[in-house]
This record gives structure tokens, C-alpha cells and sequence, in this order.
């Protein structure tokens, strides 16, 4: 009889054990899906802002004699530098990522390449130039995202803008 209520009594708490387990696990992986979510709808927001203040800085920094006299190469996808927007301005563009991160993270992540802020130009077939910018971040967690535009401006002032993947990466 004693080794019946011994045996019930194990199995029980073995059962409560493994109950507890599993829950813990639940909410554990419950937690760590509810960070995953905040922080990829904050980046959702937070890379077209990166992304669209790199390209005014590289529409700021190019000028009509530089694209007459030292164009950038056509069709080359180059790094934001080449426009001359200084690193500074960079890692300062990709403060929207983590705010209340250093100053010193942004440029890590730019200088492992982690972070890409690039541009290329190209002609239309009427020969008017088109800028395209595009950001690339490894994020954290290890996702992908990546936000891209196209930005040109026609005589009379006209701008037009292009929203969405000018680069298809296959």
C-alpha cells in the first residue's frame, strides 16, 4: 500500500514538473515573440526614415556642376561616401534604427557592412538622371530588411519619386 501512494505521489509531481516546464517555456517563447514583434514593426517605420535621410543627403551634397564635370559612375550601386555625404552624417541618418543606442554602435554597424547605405544613378531614356537609394540592415535578430526609392527631377522643377525594389536580388 505505502509503495502505491509513493508511486502516485511521484508520478503527480513529476506531472506538475513537467507542467511547469512547459509553461515556462510558453511564456518565455510568448516574451521573446512580443519583443521580436515590437522591434520589427519600430524597424518597419524606422528604415524608409533612414532611407529617406540619406537620399536628402546625398541630393544635398551633389550639386549640377559636380554632375556635369565628376558624375558618379551609371548603373553602380556604390556606397553613400561616393556622393560625399561624410560618415558622420551616416551613422547620424541611422540613429532611427536604436535610438537610445551610442553613437559608436551606428558606425560599427556601418563599417561591418552590417548597415549598407548605398546610391546609384541612372538615365532614363529621355537622358535624365535618376537617383536611387537603397539601405540593407542585418538586423539583431538576424532578419533582413531592406528599403529602396527612386527620386528624379525633370525641368520645370517636376520631382518624381519611386517607391519600392529597384534592385531585385535573386
Amino acid at each position: 500500500m505505502c509503495s502505491v501512494v509513493s508511486a502516485r505521489t511521484t508520478r503527480a509531481a513529476g506531472a506538475m514538473l513537467v507542467e511547469s516546464v512547459i509553461s515556462l517555456a510558453t511564456v518565455i517563447l510568448a516574451f521573446i515573440g512580443v519583443i521580436q514583434l515590437i522591434a520589427l514593426s519600430w524597424w518597419a517605420i524606422a528604415l524608409p526614415l533612414v532611407n529617406a535621410e540619406m537620399q536628402r543627403l546625398v541630393l544635398a551634397n551633389m550639386s549640377l556642376v559636380q554632375l556635369a564635370t565628376d558624375p558618379p559612375e551609371i548603373g553602380v550601386l556604390t556606397d553613400a561616401r561616393t556622393f560625399g555625404v561624410e560618415r558622420e552624417a551616416l551613422n547620424h541618418a541611422s540613429r532611427w534604427l536604436l535610438p537610445a543606442a551610442p553613437a559608436a554602435w551606428h558606425a560599427d554597424e556601418l563599417a561591418s557592412g552590417r548597415l549598407q547605405l548605398r546610391c546609384l544613378m541612372l538615365k532614363d531614356r529621355d537622358g535624365f538622371l535618376k537617383l536611387g537609394c537603397r539601405t540593407d540592415w542585418r538586423t539583431p535578430f538576424g532578419w533582413d530588411l531592406e528599403r529602396s526609392d527612386w527620386i528624379s527631377q525633370r525641368p520645370g522643377g517636376e520631382v518624381e519619386r519611386f517607391e519600392g525594389n529597384f534592385l531585385k536580388q535573386g
